[in-house]
C-alpha cells in the first residue's frame, strides 16, 4: 500500500533513481511455486510453439507496463522481470520460461519501456545467454541483465557466461544474498549490488525551448527563490510560447 504515485514522484523529486522489479509467472519448474493459491506458473505445453507461454509473456508485459504507467513509471524507464531459479536441464521447462522472456521482452519495447531481466546466473541468464550464442536472432532478447551470482565480487563478471554479452552498460550483479547492514540507525535486511547500465534511462530531451526543463511531476505556486528558477524558465517558456 505504500506504493503510490505520490510515493514515486516524493523520491525521483529527491534524486533518488528507482529500480522497478516485476514478480509474475515462474518457469513451471521453479521449486518454490506456487507459494500461495493465486500464483501460476509459465506454462510448460509445447504445442504450437510454446503458445501458451508466448501468450502469457504478452499478457505480463501489458499488466506491467500498464502498472508501471499508473504509478508515474514513464516511457523509456527499464522494468525489470524477476524469473527465479529454476532446473535448467528441464526441456519443456526452459524452452517454454525461453519463450516466455522472449515475448514478455518484445511486448514491454513495444509499451515504450526498456527491457531489464533478473535471474540466477546459473539458470534464467545462462538459459538467455545460451539462446544469444546458440541460436542467435530466434529470440528476442532483454536490454539489460541483472545476474544473481554471490560470489562477493563487486564487478558484473561471472565464469558462467562470456564477457561479451550486454557489454557495455548492460549488467548489474547481485554479489550478496541477504545480510543485515545498518543504515541511519536502523538495520535492514538486505543484498548487495554492483550496478554498470552507463547513464541508465533517461528520457529523450524536449525540442522546445532548449536546454530548458519543461517535464515535472508538480508545478507549485512559484515564489522567488532560486530553488525555483527551473519552474521559472519553464514558466516564461510555457508563456512565450502562448
Amino acid at each position: 500500500p505504500n506504493l503510490s504515485p505520490t510515493w514515486v514522484a516524493t523520491q525521483v523529486a529527491r534524486g533518488w533513481r528507482l529500480l522497478p522489479i516485476a514478480l509474475g509467472p515462474q518457469a513451471s519448474c521453479q521449486p518454490r511455486f506456487p507459494r500461495y493459491a493465486d500464483d501460476f506458473t509459465i506454462s510448460p505445453k509445447p504445442a504450437d510453439g510454446y503458445a501458451v507461454a508466448a501468450a502469457q509473456g504478452i499478457a505480463e508485459a501489458d499488466k506491467n507496463a500498464a502498472d508501471a504507467t499508473a504509478y508515474g513509471i514513464g516511457a523509456g524507464s527499464t522494468l525489470w522481470y524477476d524469473l527465479e531459479g529454476f532446473n535448467l536441464n528441464d526441456t519443456h521447462c526452459r524452452e517454454s520460461a525461453l519463450v516466455f522472456v522472449s515475448n514478455w521482452v518484445t511486448q514491454i519495447k513495444a509499451r515504450g519501456y526498456v527491457a531489464g531481466f533478473y535471474s540466477s546466473v546459473s539458470s534464467g541468464i545462462k538459459m538467455l545467454d545460451d539462446a544469444r550464442t546458440q541460436r542467435p536472432g530466434v529470440f528476442a532478447l532483454p536490454d539489460r541483465i541483472w545476474i544473481a551470482r554471490w560470489d562477493g565480487v563487486a564487478n558484473t563478471s561471472t565464469s558462467y557466461i562470456p564477457e561479451d554479452g550486454w557489454r557495455p552498460g548492460g549488467r548489474m550483479k547481485q554479489y550478496l544474498g541477504g545480510h543485515n547492514e545498518t543504515w541511519g540507525g536502523v538495520t535492514i535486511n538486505i543484498d548487495s549490488n554492483f550496478i554498470d547500465l552507463g547513464a541508465g534511462s533517461l528520457a529523450v530531451p524536449e525540442g522546445r525551448c532548449p536546454g530548458t526543463r519543461l517535464g515535472f511531476w508538480k508545478y507549485p505556486t512559484l515564489s522567488p527563490t532560486a530553488a525555483q528558477s527551473t519552474r521559472v524558465k519553464a514558466l516564461q517558456c510555457l508563456l512565450t510560447e502562448q
